[in-house]
């Protein structure tokens, strides 16, 4: 038998001199025996005097030595316990004491108040160790147990989700002492939060077969025999039928009642719930229950083919688990590879790859058929991995199209790489059969530079004729030979393609390859011009990469910024913003969108004309345009223009301090403000901030004192204006103004640029 503590000597060494010695532990499977003292209200005064008036560490030594001792011994101790969850502040103290508390179990009842004080006040302490505290207060609750049971009930009814969960799992841990709580907690399977959820379905799972009738209840098979005060569950969520189905798993689980037939009727019932989310949860608790019989098998198959994805996978996790159970339905999950419904082939090829070998032959002779999902069945394949590499490359030579086209996709995607099989694809590509030849293609491509001795081969197919040949051939001379010195040009002369989508794919290969694609820029520009929408964002996105090197696209593009396709409007405008000063020659341009009816193309307008690198006294007038919008989004660019500035943004806070009177924008105009508290006003301001000392706001009137105030002594000519303002009412005004008249007379501390 291992012991859960080494047996040890503790010695501890207060402030006070107090010594505690030869405290030894021998606790065997967690049963501790009685403390190795000769004096046990010896070591009760020694530990008080120690947590009472030692030093920080001593304090928390006496502390942790109080597990040596035996719980019925500190029964005396408890009122000190309790002062100390109460108010200690030490964290390692209180968990100390937290874990003694444990210890005593119901011996420590008289704590069980002082333990829910803890959990709902706020020590000061970071997030992470509050939380661990209430994990450890909520632990000692369990283990107090019954006469904990009512505190723990009131704490469900918090708002922090963390308390809701530890009161939650830790009447789950009392178990059916705390059936009290039973329809408290079959409520708090609806609640918002999925971790009260899962904690409240293990809780009632717990309780035993007095669960059974409410969970009936919660899930609406049995209304007439609930109580009132359960029945208010019966018109319940989806996430709360799903929370009391997983709960009846684990009262299966747990504590099966007397009729466990009754329960797993219950739950084979919720595998057909017209609620997806239920269904999935049925599934998971019929598996995770341990049940396993030809019914059982049959629901998983059924649910393997839901028709919502999320059901499929609860069915695959479940099964995932159960190798025995994945044998026995193997025939039937063979089938699913044919199924019409993707994601049910794609949970049974993963399933049985689970199988080795056996597997391999099922998922190879499905492979045959040609209605059954051959990359599905291939990514299975690859699973299994090295043990059938040799019988995978021995199908590369079948007569079977379909065989010889899943063995290649297989070995592409087998880590690690089994040996020659580059060369052996290569060798294939110019003769094989068309399907297989795009699926070697596609193989080469996600081998990336392991696929470069095939390159030469895959040269010679860029001008096939089927469009999704030229498309896997840009991929694998992209990922292959993505520094060979041809690629650039191969990929440009494929630009001119019949096929948009492949013009497409060879613009966004050359974007990726960086700096050498400038190459590409004169055959790119064409494009901006293309009927494809797909193209022609490609083409501008790849030419705003290569910035002032594709300048020329810049009028090219200025002459799509007017026309009725309006994301492509919205398109074009965001990439000469990404031009950056290279896009200046469209500064009119989108000057003028700063009037468009479209609120969208005004915020985008804006934002690229910020992104031009221009003066912002440029600008000042489309900002001031936007800052007094009627669409709130436009302000918002407006505003966040002006905050990237910084020093610069200061020539528009005579723009800014009007916007004080808009209560929508209020708070975020008065925080933009204080960031330019730092600075000094500009001298060209001051005039038009003595005209605001004018205005009828009060805010406003504030504000330009302030920063006349941090313009310093060149804003001495409103002076006059400042002095008549100290005798307004306002107390707010009056201090700013004897504020900003100081700065204004003291040269020495006017305010400097920072």
């Amino acid at each position: 038998m291992i012991p859960i503590r080494s047996v040890r000597s503790v010695v501890l060494v207060t402030s006070c001199g107090i010594v505690f010695s030869g405290l030894t532990l021998a606790a065997q499977d967690g049963n501790r025996s009685s403390p190795g003292i000769t004096d046990q209200d010896q070591f009760i005064r020694q530990w008080t005097s120690a947590l009472r008036t030692g030093e920080l560490q001593a304090r928390r030594d006496a502390a942790v030595a109080l597990r040596t001792t035996t719980p019925s011994a500190l029964h005396d101790l408890l009122p000190d316990f309790i002062d100390i969850i109460r108010y200690e502040k030490d964290g390692q103290i209180r968990l100390a004491i937290l874990d003694v508390l444990t210890d005593m179990g119901p011996q420590a009842a008289e704590a069980v108040p002082a333990l829910a004080l803890a959990m709902r006040q706020d020590m000061n302490r970071s997030r992470t160790e509050e939380r661990h505290q209430d994990f450890r207060a909520a632990i000692a609750l369990s283990h107090i147990g019954k006469p904990a049971v009512e505190v723990l009930r009131n704490l469900l009814t918090e708002e922090s989700e963390g308390l809701r969960a530890e009161a939650t799992a830790a009447l789950g841990r009392i178990g059916p002492d705390a059936s009290a709580a039973l329809a408290d907690l079959v409520r708090m399977l609806g609640d918002d939060s999925p971790r009260v959820r899962d904690d409240a379905a293990i809780a009632v799972g717990n309780m035993g077969i007095a669960a059974f009738a409410p969970l009936l209840t919660a899930i609406g098979k049995n209304a007439s025999k609930a109580s009132n005060s359960e029945a208010n569950v019966n018109e319940t969520s989806a996430r709360a039928k799903a929370a009391a189905v997983r709960a009846l798993g684990e009262l299966l689980k747990q504590t099966a009642p007397e009729e466990p037939s009754e329960v797993q009727s219950v739950l084979e019932s919720a595998v057909g719930d017209p609620d997806a989310e239920v269904r999935a949860q049925a599934v998971q608790a019929i598996v995770q229950s341990g049940l396993e019989d030809a019914r059982v098998d049959e629901l998983l198959i059924h649910s393997l083919q839901d028709t919502v994805e999320s059901v499929s996978v609860a069915a695959t996790n479940a099964l995932a688990t159960r190798a025995a159970m994945i044998r026995r339905t193997s025939t039937e999950l063979a089938k699913l590879l044919r199924d019409s419904h993707d994601h049910a082939a794609r949970q049974a090829a993963f399933l049985l790859h689970f199988l080795g070998d056996d597997g391999a032959t099922l998922l190879l002779n499905a492979s045959q058929h040609s209605d059954s999902r051959i990359e599905h069945i291939a990514h299975s394949l690859a699973l299994i991995g090295q043990p059938i590499a040799s019988r995978l490359t021995a199908h590369l030579d079948s007569s079977d199209p379909r065989l010889r086209q899943v063995a290649v996709l297989a070995l592409g995607e087998m880590r690690p790489l089994p040996q020659d099989v580059v060369a052996k694809l290569a060798e294939r590509l110019p003769s094989e059969d068309p399907q297989v030849q795009i699926s070697i293609l596609h193989a080469l491509a996600s081998l990336g530079n392991r696929a470069t001795n095939a390159v030469d081969a895959v040269r010679e197919l860029k001008n096939d004729p089927r469009d999704a040949v030229r498309l896997q051939v840009i991929d694998v001379l992209f990922s292959a030979a993505p520094k060979d010195a041809k690629l650039v040009s191969e990929l440009t002369s494929m630009i001119g393609d019949t096929q948009p989508q492949v013009q497409e794919r060879a613009i966004e290969r050359i974007t990726a390859l960086g700096p050498i694609g400038v190459r590409a820029v004169d055959d790119v520009l064409p494009q901006l011009d293309s009927e494809n929408d797909g193209v022609r964002r490609a083409a501008a996105a790849m030419l705003a990469s290569f910035g002032r090197s594709a300048q020329a696209a810049v009028p090219q593009l200025i002459k799509h910024l007017h026309g009725d396709d309006l994301s492509w409007r919205l398109f074009v405008i965001a990439i000469l913003g990404q031009f950056g000063e290279t896009a200046q020659p469209a500064r009119a341009e989108l000057s003028q969108l700063i009037q468009d009816p479209a609120p969208d193309v005004r915020a985008a307008a804006l934002q690229a004309l910020a992104n031009l690198q221009l003066d912002p006294s440029e600008i000042r007038g489309e900002l001031y345009s936007a800052l007094n919008d009627s669409e709130q989004a436009v302000v918002d660019v407006a505003l966040s223009t002006i905050r990237r500035l910084g020093r610069r943004g200061m020539i528009f806070i005579p723009d800014l301090i009007p916007l004080l009177a808009r209560e929508d924008i209020q708070e975020s105009v008065s925080r933009l403000l204080d960031r330019f508290d730092r600075y000094s006003t500009d001298v060209d301001s001051v005039p038009q901030l003595l005209e605001l000392l004018q205005h009828p706001n009060a805010r406003i009137r504030t504000a330009s004192v302030r920063f006349l105030g941090l313009a310093g002594p060149v804003a001495a000519a409103a002076l006059p204006s400042l002095e008549l303002l100290a005798t307004d009412g306002d107390e707010t005004l009056h201090a700013a103004v004897v504020e900003a008249i100081s700065k204004i007379r003291d040269q020495s501390t006017s305010p400097e640029a920072s």
